[in-house]
């Protein structure tokens, strides 16, 4: 009997295998990320404040200009929804919790994420990012794992902290027990790899509020 079809089915099974194999995602995406980072404000888009619904329930609602650094703004970050101008309060060990103490304030939570940093700079061993701007650490030791971090600051409100790679984009959430939750994707720009882009998103139901805002970095400017 010849030996032939015996071989032909190796071969079959080794291509299938080598198909079904795929490198993780920490792997294949977490290296593009790596590097400093410098805010392009001309590319960067103005905030975006939307309140759905005003506070006395009249149903009006809108869209309003922020601090927030954007396109022709000269500032280093402005005040929006409780104000700008304090640290973010940077990341803790293990998933990045904010600052807490009896500061634990919108500020200290979000500040980081809120407002556009002048520069990023992103490492990355095995699995774990630490983000880092001008004035200090974001996120330290952020785990991508898709696992949330709870922490219990000194008012004794939860800050809630998790990030995970979704294909070519590192998706970072931060929730906290009343201040609402923010969020940054980041990802590098598929036409010019020396642009990062993260957009930012900010929602506070009980307020009815949302921020959004595109921001653009580009390496090495």
């Amino acid at each position: 009997m010849s030996a032939r079809p015996n071989t032909s089915m190796f071969a079959v099974l080794g291509a299938a295998a080598i198909l079904c194999w795929t490198p993780s995602a920490n792997a294949q995406d977490a290296p593009v990320f790596v590097g400093t980072w410098t805010l392009n404000i001309d590319k960067t888009e103005p905030a975006k404040d939307k309140v759905i619904e005003d506070a006395e329930g009249t149903g009006a609602g809108g869209t309003m200009s922020t601090g927030l650094a954007g396109r022709g703004s000269s500032g280093r970050r402005g005040a929006v929804a409780g104000g700008g101008g304090s640290r973010g309060g940077g990341g803790g060990g293990g998933g990045g919790g904010g600052g807490g103490g009896s500061r634990g304030t919108f500020r200290l939570i979000f500040g980081g994420m809120m407002n556009p940093s002048k520069t990023l700079k992103v490492t990355q061993a095995d699995s774990i990012v630490s983000i880092e701007d001008e004035d200090g650490p974001l996120f330290l030791n952020l785990h991508a794992d898709n696992k949330t971090l709870e922490e219990t600051l000194t008012n004794q409100t939860v800050l809630k902290t998790k990030a995970q790679w979704k294909k070519n984009e590192l998706v970072i959430e931060r929730m906290h027990d009343t201040d609402g939750s923010a969020r940054m994707i980041i990802r590098i720009d598929p036409k010019n790899p020396k642009t990062m882009v993260v957009d930012f998103h900010y929602e506070h139901k009980r307020q009815r509020r949302t921020i959004d805002q595109r921001r653009v970095y580009e390496a090495g400017m």
